[in-house]
C-alpha cells in the first residue's frame, strides 16, 4: 500500500511541476519578432531635434533594423536579446554602436522609457505597436 501511495505522490509532484512550468513559460522568440510602429509618445525636451525612427523590425536571426520612415535609407542596425521575460512580458536589450538600450513588450506594445530611447532623451516615454504585417 506504501508503495501505491509513494507512487501517487510521484505523480501529482510531477503533474504539479508540469503545470508550474507551463504557467510560469518565457514569452517565446517567435512572439517577440516582428515590425513595430511609433504609437504614443511624451515628449520631454523639445530642443532636441532628434529624427523619429518610426519604424522597428526584430528579425529571428536576433538581429534588429530601426528606420525613419518605410523606404528610407537613415537606419540603425543591431542586436537584441531577451534580458528576461515571463509569459506576459519580456525584457528586451538592444545594442548597436557599442550602445544598449533597454525597453518592454508587453503583449504587442514595446515600450522604452527615458533614457533609453533611440531618440537622445527627446522622448519621456514611447510606444511601438506591432504590426500584423512585417516590414523588412
Amino acid at each position: 500500500m506504501s508503495k501505491i501511495i509513494k507512487s501517487k505522490n510521484f505523480v501529482i509532484a510531477l503533474t504539479a511541476s508540469f503545470f508550474l512550468t507551463i504557467s510560469c513559460g518565457k514569452l517565446e522568440k517567435e512572439v517577440i519578432v516582428g515590425s513595430y510602429e511609433i504609437d504614443k509618445c511624451i515628449l520631454r525636451d523639445t530642443l532636441i531635434k532628434a529624427q523619429d525612427y518610426r519604424v522597428i523590425s526584430i528579425k529571428s536571426d536576433n538581429s534588429f533594423q530601426l528606420k525613419y520612415l518605410e523606404g528610407e535609407n537613415s537606419v540603425i542596425i543591431g542586436k537584441w536579446e531577451i534580458l528576461k521575460s515571463d509569459k506576459n512580458e519580456a525584457f528586451i536589450r538592444f545594442n548597436y554602436s557599442d550602445k544598449h538600450i533597454d525597453g518592454v513588450l508587453k503583449g504587442t506594445i514595446l515600450n522604452f522609457d527615458y533614457p533609453n530611447d533611440f531618440h537622445s532623451g527627446k522622448y519621456e516615454n514611447i510606444l511601438y505597436v506591432k504590426l500584423k504585417k512585417r516590414i523588412n
